[in-house]
C-alpha cells in the first residue's frame, strides 16, 4: 500500500508543499499538476484537488456537483475521462493511496483532508457537451471535525467581512444549540445579511436551470430571495430549493414550507403558485401536506424531474415526470 503523506492533517497547504511531500518539484506552468486528479506521484499514490465554490471560476463548465460532508465525498471527475483510464482504475484499487486537498475559494490554501477509500462509481455523459464523466463516492478515512466542515462548505456573502462560523450539527436530525447557531447554520436559506452559497444548493440550481432551459423556459433564480420563478403556461411559480447535507430531509421541507407560504402572500401582488424542489423524496404525510396547501412537490432524480403530486399544479406535467397525488 501507499504510504501515507508526511502533512498534518487539516492542515493547510499550497500545491508546491503537497508536491514537494513526494519529492515532486510543482511549478504554475506544469498544468498537468493544476488538475483535480494529479498525475501518478512517485510513491504510486494521487492527488486530489477541490475548489467547492465555483463561482470563483466564473466558466460554468466548472460546476462539477463536488460535495463534502464530515465522513463523505462525491467528486465529479473532469471531461473526457472514461472510467477505464488507467489513472482512474488505479484509483479505485484498495492498496492506492488517494489524498483529499479541499478549499472553498480559489484564493485560499488547501485543507488536507487526509486519505479517502473508495466506495462507488459511475460514467454518464455530460448533457451540455456530450462528454464522458465520472462520479465517484469517497469514504473520507479520518473524518473532518465539526469546527472545519463549515469553513469548507459556506462561504459568506459579499458584504466584505466574514460572518462567524456555526458550528454543523454532528448528525443530521440534531438541533444546534441555541437560535444563533440555528440562524446562522441555514442563513442561506433564511434570507438574512449573512447569506450564504451553499455548493449543493447551487449546482442543483445550476441543473435546474439548464434542464428547464432545454424545455423552453427561462426560469430566474435569487430574485427577492425567491430561489427560483417562472412563467409556464401564463401561470406564475415561485420555488425553494432545497439540498439535504446540513439539513435532515424533514428540516428541509418545514423550512421550505415556511417560505413558500411567506413568499406567496406577502411578496407578490398577484399570487403565485408554489413549488417545492429537493433532491430526496419527502415522505407520503409531507406530499400531503404540501397538498393541502397547493404546493407541488418535484424531486431530482437523475437526469430528470419527478412531480410527486402532479393534481396540485397540471402545467408542471410540461416540464416534470407526474403522478397525481393519492
Amino acid at each position: 500500500m501507499s504510504p501515507s503523506l508526511s502533512l498534518q492533517i487539516h492542515s493547510r497547504y499550497g500545491r508546491t508543499e503537497v508536491f514537494s511531500s513526494v519529492g515532486v518539484k510543482y511549478t504554475a506552468q506544469n498544468r498537468s499538476l493544476n488538475t483535480g486528479l494529479s498525475p501518478e506521484c512517485p510513491d504510486g499514490g494521487f492527488f486530489i484537488f477541490i475548489t467547492l465554490n465555483k463561482e470563483d471560476f466564473g466558466d460554468p463548465r466548472h460546476n462539477y456537483d463536488d460535495q463534502l460532508f464530515e465522513n463523505e465525498f462525491i467528486w465529479v471527475t473532469r471531461r473526457g475521462r472514461s472510467a477505464d483510464n488507467r489513472d482512474y482504475v488505479k484509483i479505485r484499487r484498495a492498496d492506492t493511496r488517494v489524498s483529499l486537498f479541499v478549499r472553498l475559494r480559489r484564493r485560499d490554501k488547501f485543507v488536507y483532508a487526509g486519505e479517502l477509500e473508495y466506495g462507488t462509481h459511475r460514467e454518464f455523459t455530460d448533457a451540455e457537451t456530450g462528454e464522458v464523466q465520472q462520479s465517484y463516492t469517497w469514504k473520507l478515512k479520518t473524518p473532518l471535525p465539526e469546527a472545519l466542515l463549515p469553513d469548507l462548505t459556506l462561504t459568506p456573502a459579499e458584504t466584505g467581512h466574514a460572518s462567524p462560523r456555526a458550528r454543523p450539527t454532528a448528525e443530521r436530525g440534531r438541533r444546534p444549540s441555541n437560535f444563533d447557531d440555528f440562524k446562522r447554520m441555514l442563513s442561506y436559506a433564511l434570507g438574512s445579511l449573512e447569506r450564504r452559497v451553499v455548493p449543493g444548493h447551487h449546482n442543483y440550481q445550476v441543473r435546474l436551470k439548464r434542464f428547464m432551459a432545454e424545455r423552453g423556459v427561462v426560469p430566474e433564480f435569487e430574485k427577492d430571495f425567491v430561489d427560483v420563478n417562472f412563467v409556464l403556461e401564463g401561470k406564475r411559480f415561485i420555488g425553494e430549493i432545497k439540498v439535504t447535507g446540513f439539513l435532515s430531509l424533514n428540516q428541509a421541507f418545514r423550512i421550505a414550507l415556511g417560505q413558500l407560504l411567506e413568499y406567496k402572500h406577502l411578496r407578490f401582488d398577484s399570487i403565485p403558485q408554489m413549488v417545492m424542489f429537493f433532491d430526496s423524496e419527502p415522505d407520503t404525510s409531507r406530499v400531503e401536506l404540501a397538498t393541502r396547501f397547493s404546493i407541488a412537490v418535484v424531486v431530482e432524480d437523475g437526469d430528470r424531474y419527478r412531480l410527486l403530486n402532479s393534481d396540485v399544479a397540471p402545467e408542471l406535467r410540461v416540464l416534470f415526470v407526474g403522478r397525481a397525488h393519492k
